[in-house]
């Protein structure tokens, strides 16, 4: 996957560690493939996308 430029969101990116089942490891590798993105960035992209933030609220706060 092609690196993001630790810059292009106006901050530098720090490294941080997740713990996911080996399933989202897996559909993360399959949608970052599809897209021609790192995990990292896609990632960075969902937790910036308000409509992913709705879905996300509906799903666990019942909104």
């Amino acid at each position: 996957m092609p690196k993001t430029k630790h810059l292009e969101y106006g901050e530098p990116k720090k490294v941080t560690t997740m713990t996911l089942t080996q399933e989202a490891i897996q559909e993360l590798d399959r949608q970052a493939g599809e897209l021609g993105i790192s995990r990292s960035e896609l990632v960075e992209t969902f937790a910036r996308n308000k409509s992913s933030q709705e879905v996300l609220a509906g799903r666990f706060l019942g909104e």
